[in-house]
């Protein structure tokens, strides 16, 4: 006899259909809850600083403008320059992270080498370390020894490690 969550309302089709219902509401209003402050944000930043400054929060802004984009645009020469970087970077450091680890899953999963299994619990042990805690040291790390200052590089290889 099967068991598990799903299998034990098999037959009984108003209990499978309640089950189901309780759990699309649960992941539904989990996915609110987690990508409300990113819909807050974007929204917001079409009204006035002010605003989404204020102690006063609303949803919807009470005016809607393009001003805080005019403001980070005009705030530096630069500012089409910082946003290009940051794509560039993200691009870099998604398809580099999206290669070595379809190779490393791969890997362990279909070969059998010497050490896979200690090699794969030092992995996980690594991811378990925020990455913002060797962020600056493996910067360093890459301009000091392989000399790549201002260069995609030294932003790029240390996501990579990680």
């Amino acid at each position: 006899m099967a068991s598990g969550l799903y299998s034990q309302h098999v037959n009984n089709k108003k209990m499978l259909y309640l089950r189901n219902t309780i759990i699309i509401l649960m992941l539904v209003t989990l996915a609110v809850c987690c990508l409300f402050p990113l819909f807050y944000m974007i929204v917001n930043s079409f009204g006035p600083a002010v605003e989404a400054a204020s102690s006063n929060r609303s949803v919807f802004p009470t005016s809607w403008s393009l001003d805080s984009y005019k403001a980070f645009f005009s705030f530096s020469e630069y500012s089409v320059k910082w946003l290009a970087n940051t794509f560039v970077v993200s691009a870099c450091q998604v398809l580099g992270n999206v290669v070595f680890a379809s190779l490393a899953g791969y890997a362990f999963a279909k070969l059998k080498f010497k050490g896979k299994n200690f090699l794969f619990n030092l992995i996980l042990i690594g991811m378990m370390i925020p990455y913002q805690v060797t962020q600056v040291p493996l910067y360093i790390l890459i301009v000091n020894k392989f000399h790549l200052s201002n260069s995609y590089a030294a932003l790029v290889l240390p996501g990579l490690v990680v």
